[in-house]
Parts: C-alpha cells; sequence; structure tokens
C-alpha cells in the first residue's frame, strides 16, 4: 500500500516513538492508513501527530482513539532553535514523516542533524509556491536544502515529481530523487479500526433509503463565508427547473436536497439564519438529526426529507463518507475570486 515498503526500509526500528507531522485536517485524515500500519507492525510503537490546525485534534483523536495512548497529539513547535531542540529531545522519534508541503527549515534540519531518518509522503507544490521557490536564487537553496535533508520522498503526481526535481543543482550534496504513487488521499484504506460504519454513514444510508428516487442529492463542501448565498440561489433555480419540468418522462427528478459542509462549523447557525431569512430556505442541522448516544432519530430524518431543503454538517470529519452518497459535489473556494482552497 502506497510505497508501504520504501516507507519501512527507511526506518531505524528501535521502536521508540513515529513522529507524523500533518498541517491540517486533509492531511491529518490522509494519513490514518499509515498510521494503523505502523502500529499494528510492532506492539511497542508510539506515533506522535504534530499539527498546525485546532480542527486536526478534534477529529483525528476521534477516529485513533480506539488505539489508547499509543497515540498523542500535539501541535508542532514554534520552528525556532529552543524549542524545535526541546520537542526533539522529549519526543525523541525513530522516524519523522511530513505529510504535503507544510516545511519548517528549523525543524527539519535539526531533526536531520540528530540522524533522524525523515521521509515526505503525498509531497505536492502548487504552481505559484514552485515559482516563487524559484524566483530568487536564496529561496531555491533554502528549499532544496530542506528536501535534500529527507531520506525518501514520496509525491501526489508525476508534475509534483517533476517540480521538485528542479531544485536538484550541482552544488547538491544528494541528488534529490523524489517517487510517485499517487495521492494518498485517494489511497485511503479500512483499517481494522474504522471498520465499524460511522454515524454519519448510518445517517446518510438511512436518507438515501427514505428518500423518493426522484429526489436529486447534492453537496457543497468546504464552504467559505458568501459561498453559501450562491449555493442557496443555486438550490431555487434547481427547485424551479425540476418542477417546469415535472411532467417530462425524461426527468429523473422532481426534487432537490443540498447539503452544506463549511469549512468552518462554528458558522453553521449563521449560515442557517441566512438562508432562512434571506432566501427562504428551510434548514435544519445534522447533529439535530441523532438522539442523545448518537443514535439516529429516524422521526426528523423523516421531516428532513419532507419539510427541509437544505441541510447543514455541523461538524468535522464526515465529508468522506457524505461523498458516496451525493449525485454531485461542489467544492468550496473554487468560485471566480474566492481563492484556492488550501
Amino acid at each position: 500500500m502506497y510505497g508501504i515498503d520504501q516507507i519501512q526500509k527507511k526506518c531505524t526500528w528501535r521502536y521508540k516513538r513515529v513522529w507524523f507531522h500533518a498541517a491540517s485536517l486533509g492531511e491529518g485524515l490522509s494519513i490514518l492508513p499509515l498510521v494503523e500500519r505502523f502500529l499494528l507492525w510492532n506492539h511497542d510503537t508510539r506515533v506522535i501527530i504534530t499539527c498546525s490546525s485546532s480542527s486536526l485534534l478534534v477529529v483525528v483523536p476521534q477516529l485513533l482513539s480506539g488505539w489508547g495512548d499509543r497515540v498523542m497529539f500535539q501541535f508542532c513547535p514554534l520552528d525556532f532553535p529552543t524549542d524545535v531542540s526541546t520537542f526533539l529531545g522529549n519526543c525523541d522519534p525513530c522516524v519523522g514523516i511530513w505529510v504535503e508541503s507544510e516545511l519548517w527549515p528549523n525543524l527539519i534540519r535539526t531533526a536531520h542533524g540528530r540522524n533522524i531518518p525523515l521521509l515526505l509522503v503525498n509531497a505536492h507544490i502548487s504552481e505559484p509556491t514552485f515559482h516563487r521557490w524559484q524566483r530568487f536564487s536564496c529561496g531555491k537553496r533554502l528549499f532544496s536544502s530542506m528536501l535534500q535533508c529527507f531520506d525518501l520522498i514520496i509525491c501526489q503526481s508525476n508534475d509534483d515529481m517533476r517540480k521538485l526535481r528542479c531544485f536538484n543543482s550541482e552544488n547538491n550534496i544528494n541528488d534529490i530523487n523524489p517517487l510517485c504513487f499517487g495521492d494518498l488521499k485517494m489511497a485511503r484504506e479500512i483499517g481494522a479500526k474504522q471498520a465499524v460504519q460511522t454515524n454519519i454513514d448510518k445517517l446518510m444510508e438511512s436518507i438515501v433509503e427514505k428518500k423518493s428516487e426522484s429526489r436529486f442529492i447534492w453537496l457543497a463542501a468546504s464552504t467559505h463565508e458568501g459561498e453559501e448565498e450562491v449555493i442557496g440561489k443555486v438550490h431555487k433555480i434547481l427547485e424551479r427547473k425540476l418542477k417546469l419540468h415535472a411532467s417530462d418522462l425524461k426527468s429523473k427528478y422532481s426534487s432537490v436536497l443540498t447539503i452544506i459542509a463549511p469549512r468552518h462549523p462554528e458558522r453553521s447557525n449563521d449560515i442557517i439564519r441566512f438562508l432562512e431569512r434571506d432566501l427562504m430556505l428551510s434548514c435544519d442541522l445534522h447533529s439535530n438529526l441523532f438522539n442523545a448516544g448518537n443514535l439516529i432519530n429516524e422521526k426528523a430524518v423523516a421531516e428532513l426529507l419532507d419539510e427541509k431543503q437544505v441541510l447543514i454538517v455541523d461538524s468535522l470529519g464526515e465529508l468522506v463518507s457524505i461523498y458516496k452518497y451525493v449525485d454531485v459535489a461542489f467544492i468550496g473556494a473554487s468560485l471566480p475570486q474566492s481563492g484556492t482552497k488550501g
């Protein structure tokens, strides 16, 4: 799975701590299969996951709770020499595995100087970032020196592999020779600890089972402020078009359910207030569809399908499950002038 043999060969198996650094929730979710594989290899192995995002600290510990105190979490130390030295001294990892593109020079160089094998998995460098590092010779040297500290680099794509190889130079002590095994986020396996069906899976199955076959369900994922207005207007356009073609025998759908999963769930109540007040759309929170003990409230699900037009997902880490059940998905921050998703 995902070059796991190459990763294993690079590890010095003192079976102390395996250190993962994942910047945010998406990267944290992508490494779950790797984390579980390391834990299964040896019962003495401990994993520490550092991050730069509070959302990761909310979701990922719940998904790995079955491993107990064998998995620890903390924010990444500030990239100052004293903080970095303190962290590495306390952590004492046998290997450091970094995910995607968040690289901290002092942390990487200090770990390399302590002879800690470093791996960069799912490596990705966007076009703007690539040109920024290439624009100035000092930036290119800095980025190249960080890449040389890694014992193994596995890229998301051949294009990423090509870009990283551009940072080779005659002065490099070690050549940068990345490999490519595809996007780790697309290679997720269902591990032993993830075999139990999640609550959101059960909820979506209940919605799909109860809905009419003519109900169109679409998802707006990781939305940013301002995009919900566009999504609400799209919902109303879809409803009008479906009503116009309701008598058309070729029309597969007659109604629509819109699911919105904001990138920051704490905005959920504000989104509902806006959609109900300004666009006159009937909305509900997905958390309202569960009883105490996280059991599905079948009555609330029936009301959602009979009376509601929009469902707001007010928690993190649910998108992977929801994607499987919708007809169409829109990814936030992809509208003009809205920037790009990190």
